[in-house]
């Protein structure tokens, strides 16, 4: 399989706060357990008002390994209402938003203790559009600055906190033409940044860019008003460093969305039977149980559908997983009544295609992944840790 990197950030739990008891302190060992791939996080109850711990209040501690072919973790947690179900899941910032992932589920016996297990395939985390998904850029570059087709090399250097750039400087290699960078800011793998001209603080410059994969970056600039300079700029020195970070929550389960469907098939396409005959076919309405319906004709690209041998259609069907069933019901003139339903698959690539009863494919669009979500939220029942781990997934 593919090889994942998962780091872990101010975890949260979210949980319905009952029992009291002892809890650890934020003092409690977490990260890497010597030198074995076994790391532990523990999560606390925490005072909405100013973010403190809760002193006797609700915990957990997370074990997991820091390198596998998947996510394989073990959470305990303490202090939880007897009975009630919990969810582990990955969130994504910003609040509030989609593309969580859900972990494992337990139920909370009557001590208020809860187990959850599992060895999940979660792919890269954070994904890259999350907002914990950053880099830091501190250091020396070179870069080509393009005007006018022609490249100029400068030597950057930048000085990161945080998300925030706060300097330092921009100036031809070998000396001359420097420029003091005062501001700027590094989010997901997007850089901006800017400046102002040594000889005249009025003139400034505005750098925007994308870091790239390999820890590169690259960009376009302009001079800010009345400057009317453009141009674009690429690294050809300097490395940028993954400062990435994950978020895992345990919610009530009845707080999120796992059983989301797995895709949206909203949208309009052409359906073709055999390569030979083809449908307009238009999916107006899908619900959370995946079901969905719309509208139809025969032959595609005839509407209104009312002459000999044509007719209207209403669309059925069901998503369920990466599998579509399709119902078509024909509504005259021609055949009416004639019903099928087709049966086929939801590709990776959102392509929708079958065999069954005969093959067929859906063209002209595709199917987006539905991003699962939280449906409830309650800032009283909020536990949580800033500390950040590290995962390497490997075959």
């Amino acid at each position: 399989m593919k090889k994942y990197t998962v780091v872990l950030s101010s975890l949260a739990l979210v949980v319905a706060v009952a029992a009291v008891g002892i809890s650890p302190t934020s003092a409690s060992k977490n990260g890497r357990a010597g030198k074995s791939n076994v790391a532990h996080l523990y999560l606390y109850e925490k005072d909405s008002s100013d973010w403190s711990i809760v002193d006797g209040g609700a915990w957990g501690k997370m074990k997991y390994n820091l390198s596998g072919p998947a996510f394989d973790y073990v959470f305990n947690g303490h202090g939880l209402v007897p009975g009630d179900d919990y969810t582990l899941i990955y969130y994504p910032d910003p609040w509030p938003g989609t593309g969580l992932q859900c972990l494992g589920t337990g139920v909370a016996n009557g001590g208020g203790n809860v187990n959850i297990s599992g060895a999940v395939e979660t792919g890269t985390l954070p994904t890259t559009s999350d907002a914990n998904y950053s880099w830091n850029v501190n250091g020396s570059w070179v870069i080509d600055v393009n005007y006018l087709g022609q490249d100029y090399q400068e030597d950057l250097v930048l000085q990161q906190s945080g998300a925030n750039i706060t300097g330092t400087s921009l100036e031809l290699v070998g000396g001359g033409s420097p420029w003091t960078i005062d501001s700027g800011t590094v989010s997901g793998n997007s850089i901006d940044f800017e400046g102002y001209f040594n000889s005249n603080s009025s003139m400034r410059v505005h750098f925007t860019g994308t870091i790239a994969a390999e820890e590169s970056m690259s960009g376009t600039w302009a001079d800010k008003a009345p400057g009317t300079r453009t141009g674009t700029w690429t690294s050809t020195s300097g490395t940028a460093v993954p400062r990435v970070g994950a978020k895992i929550w345990l919610v009530k389960s009845e707080d999120v969305a796992c059983e989301a469907v797995t895709w949206n098939v909203k949208g309009t396409y052409i359906w073709s039977v055999f390569g030979v005959y083809f449908h307009d076919i238009t999916i107006t309405t899908q619900n959370p149980d995946g079901t969905f319906s719309g509208t139809g004709g025969y032959p595609a690209s005839s509407s209104p559908y009312t002459a000999a041998g044509q007719t209207t259609e209403t669309i059925t069907g069901q998503v369920t997983g990466n599998t579509i069933t399709l119902t078509t019901t024909y509504d005259g003139p021609y055949n009416t009544g004639y019903t099928v339903t087709a049966t086929g698959t939801i590709d990776s690539d959102g392509t929708i295609s079958g065999t069954l009863p005969w093959e067929w494919s859906l063209t002209g669009g595709s199917a987006t992944p539905v991003v699962e979500k939280m449906v409830g939220w309650n800032p009283t029942e909020y536990l949580f840790e800033n500390n950040l781990i590290n995962f390497t997934s490997n075959p």
